[in-house]
């Protein structure tokens, strides 16, 4: 029963394989795939985000307007006593409701530096988005092309299973003619069996492939889906373009904002302040009435001994800079070994194909002759086959190589940022 089931799949799967299919570029995966996928949602949301702490800081200099209320009782109040005089005194019970209105003047440019590195926040954050749409293009490159090597490999496994049922034919008539044996036929049925389960293989694989491109992409891919294999693309020599550079400049950029926003802490601050209101007493606390009032004035505030704090800040900034100089370092050192690997896979398959065409046509030559030497009887099924399985492994390793190697070339080109 499962032999019957995996042979109605074969002939789905033969079947949907030779319908019309939509072609795919790796640059279309890329494109939807960036599109698609949710971290690249998260820009609106940063900008979101950056446009209402902007609004936050400008509205530090906005006016602050408070309603307040207050009533007390004081144990003891100011008494002036003049003899012969009976003069008010202060009373020991005291209302008031009032309006205070508070402006700043001068903050040290607190509020300018606040924003210059709220902005440089924001460029922080959408860079982090570039760097890991960066790390999605990688994994689509190697999506995309596991793809490509199964449709290869399926692609000359049906080749060699229509060859081995042509040489089917020529085995049956050599045994009505008591040149061959029948087990030499079921030698060769049995391979074809196995070839049959490699092919379902390969589609299954093939369709768990395509469904992860689907899901990265966002596109309605299926069993039709036709992926083309790129073109050779040029090595771009120079510096490396990745977005993980733009960010670490980002954030030392940062760490040197921080330390002039600390430096406008020890700056004075000047306001303005005013306040009316309806108490008793009002200003002259010698009237026992209700009354109302006002005053308004000028006023600053000066930090300027802060015990050692700026400097010791300062040393914090300095010490978090090296660190990301660290990381830079770091990250070039890696960087530059996958680099070395994929440039060695690069001259690894270039010099691999040279050899593979030619080690391609010497295993057809030597097939054809042993088949030739099977017709005749002098060698049996089990060693035709073995000829037959080392052609068609070197026409795999042959188109393997060939797809290695624009993979090798795209991989390059992704860890360089040019794609």
């Amino acid at each position: 029963m499962k032999y019957i089931n995996g042979i109605f799949l074969l002939i789905m799967y033969s079947w949907c394989y030779g319908q019309t299919s939509d072609t795919l570029t790796i640059y279309e995966c890329y494109e939807h795939a960036v599109e698609n996928y949710p971290v690249t949602r998260q820009k609106e949301y940063f900008e979101d985000s950056y446009r209402n702490k902007i609004r936050n800081i400008k509205s530090d200099w906005y006016p602050s307007i408070a309603l307040g209320g207050q009533g007390s009782y004081q144990s003891d109040v100011t008494e002036i006593s003049v003899p012969g005089m009976d003069l008010p005194s202060q009373p020991h019970d005291q209302y008031k409701l009032f309006f205070e209105l508070n402006q700043s003047v001068y903050d040290g440019g607190t509020s300018k530096a606040q924003r210059r590195i709220e902005s440089n926040n924001f460029d922080i954050e959408l860079q982090q988005v570039e760097v890991e749409l960066s790390s999605l293009k990688y994994r689509i490159t190697g999506i995309y092309f596991s793809v490509l090597l199964l449709d290869k490999q399926h692609q000359l496994l049906r080749l060699m299973l229509d060859e081995m049922n042509e040489k089917l034919d020529v085995i049956e008539s050599g045994i009505k003619n008591g040149i061959l044996l029948p087990s030499d036929k079921s030698i060769l049925q049995a391979e074809i069996i196995k070839i049959k389960q490699k092919i379902l293989d390969a589609e299954l694989s093939r369709t768990s492939m395509i469904n992860s491109l689907g899901e990265l992409t966002g596109l309605p891919l299926s069993q039709f889906t036709n992926l083309e294999l790129p073109e050779d693309n040029f090595i771009y020599e120079g510096k490396s373009s990745r977005p993980e550079y733009r960010m670490f400049e980002l954030q030392k950029k940062n760490m040197d904002m921080s330390s002039k926003l600390m430096e406008t802490g020890r700056r004075p601050r000047i306001f303005a302040f005013s306040q009316a209101g309806y108490g008793n007493p009002g200003l002259n606390m010698l009237n026992d009435e209700f009354d109302t009032y006002y005053l308004i004035g000028l006023g600053f505030t000066w930090n300027f001994l802060d015990w050692g704090d700026t400097k010791r800040k300062e040393k914090i900034i300095n010490s978090q800079k090296y660190i990301i100089d660290t990381r830079v370092d770091i990250f070039e050192k890696n960087l530059n070994i996958q680099l070395e690997n994929e440039m060695a896979n690069i001259r690894k398959y270039e010099n691999f194909a040279e050899l593979d065409s030619i080690m391609v046509k010497l295993r057809a030559e030597i097939k054809e002759s042993s088949f030739s030497q099977l017709q005749n009887g002098v060698i049996t099924s089990t060693d035709f086959m073995t000829e037959l399985n080392a052609e068609m492994q070197a026409r795999i390793q042959m188109e393997t190589h060939i797809i290695l190697l624009q993979q090798s070339l795209f991989n390059y080109l992704t860890l360089k940022g040019e794609i």
